[in-house]
């Protein structure tokens, strides 16, 4: 039997349907009359850092809340060189759920990502997944992590396994979160 090399398994997973589904959601950070769907680090305008929309994650995926175990991550910095005064900065680090191949299961020895049909959210098979952290340095947003505590890949499912909207759209009380179709 004639083994297959790398690239002719690149290609049969491109070919796959799940890779070609055209409506995938994603979650938006919406500041003032912008959207940050690509820049990471930002001037907060009307995120206030609340961190309600981790805790609600937490909470709803792993049953505590806590930082770790949260698919959303919002992050404090000072930014201190811009030629204004010191700058309160926000990151938010939130899976894109990129379309195609995303970068983060072209890297996985395993190919452990999928696509779910409800909202064409990457998600992880963490039974298959070997917890290499390959994931987590190709995501060209930093909007996945290892925790050691759960000892698996923690990312946003766009809370695949609920009826309604991501559970932290509904919590944020600044209503910067919202969900749209990725391009």
């Amino acid at each position: 039997m004639e083994k297959k090399n790398d690239q002719d398994m690149k290609d049969a997973r491109r070919a796959l349907p799940v890779y070609k589904m055209k409506n995938i959601m994603r979650i938006i950070v919406v500041e003032g009359e912008t959207a940050c769907t690509n820049d990471h680090f930002r001037p907060s305008e009307k995120c206030t850092g609340c961190m309600s929309c981790m805790a609600v994650c937490a909470l709803s995926h792993e049953g505590r809340s806590s930082s770790e175990f949260s698919g959303i991550r919002i992050g404090h910095f000072t930014n201190e060189w811009t030629l204004h005064e010191k700058e309160q900065m926000l990151d938010h680090s939130i899976c894109r759920h990129c379309p195609g191949i995303p970068p983060c299961d072209e890297v996985c020895p395993k190919h452990a990502h999928f696509r779910s049909d409800k909202l064409g959210a990457v998600l992880i098979d963490h039974d298959v997944c070997i917890r290499c952290r390959a994931c987590v340095k190709a995501c060209p947003y930093h909007a996945c992590w290892y925790s050691k505590e759960l000892d698996k890949i923690v990312k946003c499912d766009l809370c695949h396994d609920h009826d309604d909207d991501p559970l932290c759209i509904g919590k944020c009380p600044s209503l910067v979160l919202k969900l749209e179709k990725a391009v």
